[in-house]
């Protein structure tokens, strides 16, 4: 209750001061926001059965708080006390950077867990044809049926292109994922830290749509919400201290991908 109360206080600070703009607040109040995400993580994991390698996505979603929370610091130093460019600065892009690639290295782990137990031929062909209309989604959603996503990708340095590959893989593993589920039960710390990394990565998708055509604007609401997407990530990590993960994640009646599915309507 106490980390709650603590991450509740110290985003709604984040979030008045990216209303209110006072820029100087925001820069500071950021990183703290996502320490303390990395934290509850940490400790979570900490606390979990390391015996279990599933346990170790909330090491590598920690490690991803961890980066963002390094990143941001950086971000403040160069802004605040150097008066430096810090988007110029490669050091700070490349910890936003790890942020994805631990978040993706989470994923992975649980994917790798999660379907080795399903019917593999169901989810071969889920994946040809979720992944379709994953892509499909996103193109129209995000980029508005253009080619811009091309232009980013050639455009835009090495480092984004990594994050923008990393978060459409992210986001077509989790709609297959979700959209495979045809019994069982998601247990509730999944849910949590899937919905939050799911943001995440839309979010992120957004940015380099807005970035690239010069409309992101620092300490905007879009910042707030990568913050919050970090949060729901770490209100998992509050979950799994009150049940054991590893132990919830080995129940029987864990989600499958066998029986009648559900989703139809969503389809």
């Amino acid at each position: 209750i106490a980390a709650l109360i603590l991450m509740s206080l110290f985003f709604t600070a984040y979030l008045m001061a990216v209303l209110l703009q006072p820029d100087n607040w925001a820069d500071i109040l950021s990183p703290i926001n996502a320490f303390l995400a990395g934290t509850v993580l940490f400790i979570a994991f900490y606390r979990s059965n390391r015996k279990v390698k599933i346990s170790y996505g909330l090491l590598f979603f920690s490690l991803a708080c961890f980066c963002w929370a390094l990143a941001d610091t950086l971000w403040a130093i160069n802004t605040l006390a150097l008066a430096v460019d810090p988007s110029e600065i490669v050091l700070v892009t490349f910890f936003y950077v790890l942020t994805n690639i631990f978040l993706g290295a989470g994923v992975l782990l649980y994917a790798i867990d999660q379907f080795k137990r399903w019917n593999i031929a169901k989810l071969l062909l889920d994946i040809v044809v979720f992944s379709f209309a994953a892509i499909l989604l996103i193109w129209i959603l995000f980029f508005n049926r253009s080619n811009e996503i091309f232009a980013i990708l050639t455009v835009e340095g090495t480092f984004s292109v990594i994050c923008i590959v990393t978060d459409i893989l992210i986001y077509i593993g989790m709609v297959i994922w979700y959209l495979s589920i045809r019994g069982g039960r998601i247990p509730p710390v999944v849910r949590f830290v899937s919905s939050g990394i799911f943001l995440f990565v839309l979010t992120d998708l957004y940015y380099y749509y807005i970035a690239y055509n010069n409309i992101y604007v620092v300490n905007s609401l879009i910042d707030a919400v990568y913050l919050f997407s970090l949060l729901i990530v770490a209100g998992g990590g509050l979950v799994n201290l009150s049940f054991d993960y590893p132990q919830i994640h080995l129940s029987p009646d864990l989600s499958s991908n066998t029986g009648k599915r559900s989703k139809e309507i969503f389809i």
